[in-house]
């Protein structure tokens, strides 16, 4: 008779209900990891891993913290908790049906590390991966002993891709070696760069950005339908011969073109704020996302001109 009776469970603030996730190892680890597979833009999915991200936000929200949801005040009185309810429950990869899957290891849940390397190490392609990742990202004594910062930055970019990215340690007899794996693959300090830091102090989970357009540039050049496309823009778009038409047409030339995925990461790239204007990142973003677009029409009349919306206007209005 007992077994039928059902316990009503208080709904917990969201704050709290965070709070208490971070003190859990189990709970903790998953909250660790969803910054790395669903992205840190959280107005759009920003991720070539949807599925690792979908998989990591069902887990986290059947922990019995966030069951069967949490609650904030009004958005006005308290933003942190809304803004993270809306990060859990209403987060924009919860709701892509089919992307242009990226992922070759498309998952339904987060795996444990142990199975996750028993997987890799069943195929020669993934254990390559994580061999790699190994040899380029070396660490010994908890420091890194990187040879080739590009080499491990790429060797770190492919293993996202293998199921050992986004696996997660559940408490049990496997756990020590299970920690060792997520260890090797989410602490390794030479791709701190991309690391998460997880502030108990204050209860935020911070995304450390990496510097990318001068590699989506160069990435972009070395590929021959990327680089024809990209030469346009190139010419027009230079700021001492700026033709802001001609380099808004070849900008939209750009984005139509076949190379859907280095689109993608010219159009999101990034780059640390640095006073260094010589920064290899920072010239090579002024070329991919030109200024001499963002100019009003060579031929516009300044009083009926409306500038363009800012960037988090659109991803907000494409959100709703």
């Amino acid at each position: 008779m007992g077994s039928n009776i059902k316990v009503a469970s208080a709904i917990l603030n969201c704050i709290l209900a965070r709070q208490l996730c971070f003190e859990d190892p189990s709970c903790s680890a998953i909250l660790e990891i969803i910054p790395r597979v669903c992205g840190p833009i959280p107005v759009s999915c920003s991720t070539v891993t949807v599925t690792k991200c979908q998989a990591a936000l069902r887990t986290l929200q059947a922990f019995q913290f966030f069951r069967p949801t949490c609650l904030c005040k009004e958005p006005g009185m308290d933003p942190d908790c809304n803004h993270f309810r809306d990060f859990l429950f209403d987060h924009p990869c919860g709701f892509v049906l089919k992307k242009a899957e990226k992922d070759p290891y498309p998952i339904d849940a987060l795996p444990t590390c142990n199975h996750a390397l028993s997987v890799c190490q069943q195929e020669r392609k993934c254990l390559k991966l994580f061999e790699d990742f190994k040899t380029h990202c070396k660490v010994r004594d908890n420091k890194c002993k990187m040879e080739s910062r590009d080499a491990c930055h790429d060797s770190w970019t492919n293993l996202r891709l293998s199921p050992m990215f986004g696996c997660i340690c559940p408490n049990n007899h496997m756990k020590k070696r299970c920690d060792r794996i997520f260890n090797i693959v989410n602490h390794n300090p030479c791709v701190g760069g991309q690391d998460v830091e997880v502030d108990l102090s204050t209860e935020i989970i911070k995304q450390h950005f990496q510097s990318t357009c001068h590699t989506a540039l160069d990435t972009c050049r070395d590929d021959p339908s990327c680089a024809s496309s990209l030469q346009p823009m190139l010419q027009h778009c230079e700021m001492h011969r700026c033709n802001r038409n001609a380099c808004m047409t070849s900008l939209q030339a750009f984005y139509k073109g076949p190379h859907e995925d280095l689109n993608l990461d010219v159009a999101f790239c990034l780059c640390k704020k640095t006073s260094n204007r010589h920064d290899s990142c920072m010239i090579a973003q002024e070329k991919l996302h030109p200024v001499c677009a963002q100019r009003p029409p060579d031929n516009s009349n300044q009083q009926s001109y409306t500038p363009p919306p800012s960037c988090h206007a659109v991803a907000e209005a494409c959100k709703e």
